[in-house]
């Protein structure tokens, strides 16, 4: 599991898994409530399939930015969802705010190194390492 370190908005930080095979990116309702989201389309939901293959509800929030270090999107409408997911391995253990997917990744050339621990994203020729 690959934590990514994320901002919101600007100024909003959070704790997201890397996951290149979700579509979209994920935030929890303890995030929307922290972070003073509100919905983007109240009272809609919508279904997902995650990767236990379980279809769930979800609902949506727009975000007026998502940044890994200088990689930055704008207006980007993402899915709520409560998940729990902790990084045990760490201490103290890690709570997982959100799933970083492919609406946001598929933006950037993606480069990781574990050995290093490094993510790099690339847009336009100009490398953005986390």
């Amino acid at each position: 599991m690959y934590l990514v370190p994320v901002v919101l908005n600007e100024n909003r930080t959070a704790t997201f898994v890397l996951d290149t095979g979700a579509n979209h990116t994920m935030v929890t309702p303890d995030l929307v409530r922290r972070a003073g989201l509100e919905s983007a389309y109240p009272g809609v939901k919508s279904k997902a399939r995650m990767a236990t293959g379980q279809e769930v509800e979800v609902s949506w929030t727009r975000l007026k930015s998502i940044a890994v270090g200088l990689a930055r999107i704008d207006n980007i409408n993402v899915s709520v969802y409560a998940f729990d997911l902790w990084d045990r391995d760490v201490n103290p253990p890690t709570t997982v705010d959100g799933i970083l997917g492919a609406d946001f990744l598929w933006r950037f050339t993606m480069t990781v190194n574990p050995k290093a621990g490094t993510l790099t994203l690339q847009l336009d020729d100009l490398p953005v390492k986390r």
